[in-house]
This record gives C-alpha cells, structure tokens and sequence, in this order.
C-alpha cells in the first residue's frame, strides 16, 4: 500500500482525555472519546465539571487487536526511556509548584484576631 503524503493538511486532529466506551463486535469495533470541561456559567455558584465526546471511531477489529499489541510491545521496549521522562517530568513540576508557593502573592494572609466576646451575666430581677 502506497501512502500520500499530501493529504496531512485534510487530517482531523482531536484531544481527548479518556475512552468514553467501547463496543465490540466481531468484525468492528467502536470507540468513543471523551474530555472534560467545566461549567463556567454564572447561573452556577459551584463549578461543575461535564463530559463531553469528542469522537468516535469505527474499527476492523482485528484492526484495533493488531494496534493494541503493538503500542503495548513499544511502552514495553520503551519502559526505561518513559520512566526517565516521566520522573524529570515530576521533578520539573514539583520546582515550579515550589516557586509558585514561595511567590508573595499566594502566601495565606495574617488570620484576624478575633475577640472573645465576654458573656453577659443574665440580669436578676429583684
């Protein structure tokens, strides 16, 4: 099978945060993406979080088995690498979260002092 390359430009490009569903079938098999956005509307006093497809996609499902195995024997060939980045990539966000607590803008204001009330001895009648 010859590939053209001149046909990248026409390519749909989705980000999804996570496999809504899958349905399988004998001959296809059927994934939906999914991401998550939040509810910015001002009717809302609590901010919600809603999902919502992204896309769907039809697949031979001997297809899909055939990617399935091959991205599982690359994540396997690729352990040591992936455990390199992930591990510089915690450690850069854990100093940029550092500096980010240390700013002078996000340090937790002084707790007002608040007084204690003194009670008030009910009034006797006599």
């Amino acid at each position: 099978m010859t590939q053209k390359n001149d046909d990248q430009q026409n390519v749909v490009h989705l980000y999804a945060d996570d496999v809504r569903g899958v349905l399988f079938g004998v001959n296809n098999t059927k994934i939906v993406f999914a991401s998550f956005e939040p509810e910015y509307s001002p009717d809302h006093e609590e901010e919600e979080t809603y999902i919502r497809n992204v896309a769907s996609v039809v697949m031979p499902t001997d297809s899909l088995l055939e990617f399935c195995l091959f991205t599982l024997k690359r994540f396997a060939s690729q352990k040591g690498a992936l455990d390199t980045g992930m591990k510089k990539y915690a450690e850069a966000f854990e100093q940029q979260l550092a500096e980010v607590a240390a700013c002078e803008l996000f340090q937790p204001e002084e707790p007002v002092k608040q007084t204690a009330k003194r009670k008030r001895a009910p009034k006797t009648s006599k």
